[in-house]
């Protein structure tokens, strides 16, 4: 009943922001319904008209205008999703004015009119995407996101400034204490990085050469002094000492980067290296993912990925889900129709797409970004009884990516295991 009465409130006051507001942002969890309400909002613009005749005069039967509604997405795959929101909300009349399209074709739409778009996934507006979106002539338009960047609503909000703008919000823990979405159960495995066995490699010098000089990592400095203009120099460290290596590769690249923030070369290199310090801590963990899919052997899962490699050693050919599987769509339809259990993606499915019957996720790897971090768990708290695992290495910058998890979700859902 609680849920119920929230929805109704939501609702209640979502239409009448809209009423009197011409933009509309709806910063919601991910499954609190977004979509539902973007569709009331439509819904409200029906009219109805009297007929005319071909003579002329006016019928005292009354005719339905649907709006016109444009319906922005962020992949082709998303329509699907959407398609199932209006006909189990009972909108589906409205889907015989409606258009979609990506927001990569969006400049196919400049100067167009529409009674009502919906901008899903909001976040992904560009400033070239925000400029053809300007050319719009629209009653309303609604913007959908779990989180959008102050930066990006400040620039919609400037563009629109001409128009009345209202944002409703609610958060991922007021969703949860509504009883929109399920307790969950997030078990964050706190690990430390080796420091005792020498087993991991840094290669350095001059890689070209093919003379090769072995060091260990206390000795790296010497060796690198007198070998790196003539042999390739292979630094023999634990995993900490690899982690600190590249942390001070990353240091360095960025303080050069931000003394001069016109060298481009230099902020793409401090980039690169600190996505090479990401994925090493990723990579560090696929033996521990294995064991916890092997405690969870028996359900319903999705695993985020650090990268392409991982998830194809942790999941078979059927069910990954990445940029170089062909048919992605097949592999989530066999997921729905339950067919298979199990998907292991790589930078897909955060965002738009709705998996049925989920009962553990586990993500692997956490971001920079508080954007994806939500994204994610709001994929994984839409089960009935949601078990998220986040792994974590500590005093590395996964514990300043996990304060960003433990800033969106109250400490009593969470659990920590040593």
């Amino acid at each position: 009943m609680k849920a119920t009465n929230f929805r109704d409130e939501t609702l209640k006051n979502v239409l009448n922001l809209a009423e009197e507001n011409s933009v509309i942002f709806l910063n919601m969890a991910t499954g609190s319904g977004k979509s539902k309400l973007a569709l009331a909002i439509a819904e409200s613009l029906i009219t109805e008209e009297p007929i005319m005749y071909s003579n002329g005069e006016m019928s005292r039967d009354l005719q339905v205008i649907y709006p016109k509604i444009l319906v922005i997405i962020a992949e082709r795959a998303h329509q699907r999703n959407w398609w199932d929101e209006f006909n189990k909300h009972n909108y589906g009349m409205l889907l015989q004015n409606t258009t979609f399209t990506c927001y990569a074709s969006l400049h196919k739409f400049r100067n167009t009119g529409w009674d009502i778009i919906i901008v899903d996934e909001s976040h992904h507006l560009s400033e070239l995407r925000l400029g053809h979106l300007s050319t719009l002539r629209f009653n309303k338009a609604v913007f959908l996101s779990a989180t959008m960047k102050k930066a990006v609503k400040a620039c919609i909000e400037y563009t629109f400034r001409d128009k009345k703008t209202c944002t409703y919000k609610v958060s991922l823990d007021d969703a949860i204490t509504a009883d929109i979405l399920p307790e969950p159960k997030i078990f964050i495995h706190k690990l430390t990085l080796n420091n005792t066995y020498r087993d991991l490699t840094i290669e350095t010098g001059n890689k070209k050469s093919n003379k090769t000089i072995e060091c260990k990592y206390p000795e790296r400095w010497a060796y690198i002094k007198m070998y790196s203009k003539t042999a390739k120099i292979i630094i023999k460290c634990t995993e900490q000492e690899k982690y600190n290596y590249l942390t001070d590769q990353v240091d360095y690249l960025k303080r050069r980067f931000m003394a001069d923030p016109s060298n481009i070369f230099a902020k793409n290199k401090w980039l690169r290296t600190a996505l090479d310090r990401k994925i090493f801590l990723g990579k560090l963990k696929t033996d521990y993912a294995k064991v916890i899919i092997n405690k969870e052997k028996d359900k319903r899962l999705i695993c985020f990925c650090t990268d392409i490699e991982q998830a194809n050693l942790l999941g078979g050919k059927d069910n990954i889900v990445h940029s170089k599987i062909k048919d992605v769509e097949k592999v989530i339809i066999n997921f729905q129709l339950k067919s298979i259990n199990r998907l292991y993606c790589v930078n897909m499915l955060t965002e738009g797409m709705n998996l049925n019957s989920l009962d553990v996720g586990i993500i692997v790897q956490l971001d920079s970004e508080e954007l994806k971090i939500i994204q994610k768990l709001g994929r994984l708290l839409r089960s009935d009884s949601p078990k998220v695992h986040i792994t974590v290495y500590l005093n590395t910058r996964d514990s300043e990516y996990l304060d960003k998890v433990l800033e969106t979700i109250d400490n009593k859902y969470i659990k920590f295991i040593e």
